[in-house]
């Protein structure tokens, strides 16, 4: 019986494109590896999580070599949590990004423009109006954790607000997770929606 390879605890990847996402990857351990907080050009070190489909899941740990475009993430949970991608860009790169993206799609569909018109931005924080939170009792602790999921992963990030949320919602993240602890069943509560009028600031 053929035994199962370990994956090691960290990798040391040269990165060499990007994914959809925005995340890096490169090749460490003779496979493909996806690492999220990494960008082309960049060699770094980063933590494995697991694997998916073949490939290394990863999250960066330390940045040995870091391309100009990078910046300081503004979270203090990023990479760790799934809600964000690409904080360790310089937003005018993640615009560029995101321009290229849906010109590709739009050609793997065979539309084409002409021309497309200027890309309209604001703010870095506080822009979400809209967001899904996971939610999660966890025994240890004896309370219940309402954020955003972990990166390539199901658990859901410890958090008390979120710099990405309009001050409105992100201020209802500490309340929300003391309610679900108070109640008899915290334990059947999957998630939580949260959405912004036009009002809520």
């Amino acid at each position: 019986m053929r035994s199962r390879r370990r994956l090691p605890r960290t990798v040391e990847v040269e990165v060499v494109g990007q994914t959809d996402e925005g995340y890096g990857f490169g090749t460490a351990a003779g496979r493909m590896c996806v690492v999220k907080g990494a960008l082309p050009g960049e060699m770094i070190s980063a933590c494995v999580l697991g694997k998916r489909k073949g490939q290394i899941v990863a999250i960066a740990e330390t940045i040995q070599t870091a391309v100009d475009e990078r910046t300081e993430p503004f979270c203090t949970v990023f990479p760790r949590c799934g809600g964000c991608s690409t904080q360790q860009w310089e937003y005018r790169e993640q615009l560029r990004f995101k321009e290229r993206w849906v010109r590709h799609e739009l050609s793997k569909h065979e539309l084409l423009c002409e021309s497309f018109l200027p890309t309209q931005h604001g703010s870095t924080t506080g822009f979400r109006r809209r967001a899904r939170l996971g939610v999660r009792w966890v025994d240890k602790v004896g309370s219940a954790y309402v954020g955003f999921r972990e990166t390539f992963g199901s658990y859901v990030v410890d958090m008390n607000m979120c710099p990405t949320l309009v001050s409105g919602l992100a201020e209802l993240i500490g309340p929300l997770r003391d309610l679900v602890t108070c109640m008899s069943t915290p334990k059947r509560i999957p998630q939580v929606e949260l959405v912004a009028g036009d009002k809520v600031r």
